[in-house]
């Protein structure tokens, strides 16, 4: 992941150089396991004996595999919202219409999970209450990044309005990378175009851009 140098999820900030390089192995470690096996077939054993370090070095940062869990979501929030926010900086973009900010939003999202991902272990924290309320507010960065690169077009935008766009995002994101990777049969990219085109539209309806 991108933000590899951000360390807010750990129990112990690492100070020097061979800490913090240990919280990156383990991270790695973690991520690789939970990708091909699932954050329930994982155990924080299993990420120790991957990143070859003592389970008690392991504890010394991660307390238990939800705050590795947590550290990694914070690490992919990170870089989601950067992404996002990194858009309205592009050349010419307060030039676009809606379709090419919804498109370049979605495409770096996706382009994003089909480089790192997939990260479906994430989906674990809607089965767990106080995981997923403590990674509530994580997630809202995505959402205010994602709102003020559309305000940057059109600055009267209402919360209602940038919801509903976000929404539809999210939606035409998750089928973007399924379709990137592979999965659904029978489904094809023109479905994730599909939904962009809808984001867009909605957004003309509410906003038309000059």
């Amino acid at each position: 992941m991108q933000n590899s140098k951000k360390y807010r999820g750990v129990r112990v900030r690492p100070m020097q150089d061979r800490g913090k390089k240990r919280v990156q192995l383990i991270l790695r470690a973690a991520m690789k396991l939970l990708q091909e096996r699932g954050f329930v077939r994982v155990t924080t054993n299993d990420i120790a004996q991957a990143a070859g370090i003592p389970i008690g070095s392991l504890y010394r940062y991660f307390p238990n595999k939800d705050a590795l869990l947590i550290a990694i979501i914070e690490l992919y929030i990170d870089d989601i919202s950067a992404l996002i926010a990194d858009a309205a900086r592009r050349p010419l973009f307060n030039e676009f219409g809606w379709h090419e900010v919804v498109l370049v939003c979605t495409n770096t999202w996706v382009d994003y999970i089909l480089t790192y991902g997939p990260f479906d272990f994430l989906y674990t924290v809607r089965a767990n209450p106080p995981l997923g309320e403590e990674t509530h507010k994580m997630n809202d960065r995505v959402y205010q990044a994602f709102a003020a690169t559309l305000r940057v077009r059109c600055p009267d935008l209402t919360f209602m309005q940038t919801t509903v766009a976000f929404r539809l995002v999210w939606a035409a994101t998750e089928l973007g990378s399924d379709v990137g990777f592979g999965r659904h049969e029978g489904i094809e990219p023109q479905a994730y175009y599909a939904l962009v085109e809808t984001a867009a539209e909605y957004l003309d309806k509410v906003a038309p851009l000059a």
